[in-house]
């Protein structure tokens, strides 16, 4: 099988188009490891060869507490909306989580936000389900564990000192999760162009994917995100991002978001 259709099947698959540094990593590995790529055509290749592909695609770059505007907004406009519904129990999902920092960002906040409702941490679990998917197994495996070590420009390089209370400082610099934040998560492996893990989403959040796929794949996604929400949810997505459908857009000041009304 030629490199370009390689790339024409991977596109199809997982809707991304390659370039840069990623397409020349992908190239390496076709021209290194020939046999890793049989059976891709028909989705029949191993699993662990499907994954050495993604790794070799995948960017891993997040941290906690990316991007403030967009968790403030997440606190000060979204929880509040969401929240009168706890005892229906609430559903979060993070698409394309990565090695879990914002997965575990919200799962923190969420927290503080309820227990200065009242709320006792361990009580919330069976009525607050945060989901983390991601199409690469090693990410996933990272943010699994919840350990993540503080290093110059790694995980924590955004974290406000108040998030911290919820690590534990084990080994040196390794900071581990909390048990109180990790028992209300959960992590899948999951491609954003299948259908929906997760239906009736309270709060959909899924920045800094799509900027790597292409047109229609894009609008795919944007329709599988759409038919995950619950009537009365909320959906958070890049600056780039513009999904089409039934559902209005909001602000936090310059940020956009988007609510699907209760009535269509």
């Amino acid at each position: 099988m030629e490199f370009s259709e390689v790339l024409k099947l991977i596109e199809k698959r997982i809707g991304i188009v390659l370039s840069g540094t990623r397409l020349d990593r992908l190239k390496k590995l076709y021209e290194d490891n020939k046999e890793i790529f049989i059976g891709i055509e028909g989705k029949n290749i191993k699993e662990d060869s499907w994954q050495r592909i993604i790794d070799a695609i995948s960017v891993q770059e997040t941290y906690f507490y990316r991007d403030k505007e967009v968790f403030e907004c997440i606190r000060d406009s979204i929880f509040p909306e969401i929240f009168k519904r706890l005892e229906e129990g609430v559903k979060i999902w993070s698409a394309g989580c990565a090695t879990g920092e914002e997965v575990y960002t919200i799962a923190m906040l969420a927290v503080e936000y309820l227990t200065s409702l009242g709320y006792i941490a361990h009580t919330l679990k069976g009525k607050l389900t945060i989901i983390g998917t991601d199409i690469s197994l090693n990410a996933l495996q990272t943010a699994t564990k919840g350990v993540y070590k503080d290093i110059p420009m790694g995980s924590f390089r955004n974290t406000p000192r108040s998030l911290f209370k919820y690590f534990d400082l084990k080994d040196g610099n390794n900071y581990h999760v909390k048990e109180e934040i990790k028992n209300l998560v959960e992590f899948h492996l999951h491609n954003l162009m299948d259908e929906p893990p997760i239906k009736d989403v309270d709060l959909v959040v899924c920045r800094n994917v799509l900027i790597y796929f292409s047109d229609e794949a894009r609008k795919k996604v944007y329709d599988n995100l759409i038919r995950a929400m619950r009537k009365g949810g909320f959906l958070i997505m890049g600056p780039l991002d513009n999904p089409d459908g039934k559902i209005e857009r909001r602000f936090c000041g310059r940020l956009s978001y988007f609510y699907k009304p209760w009535v269509e």
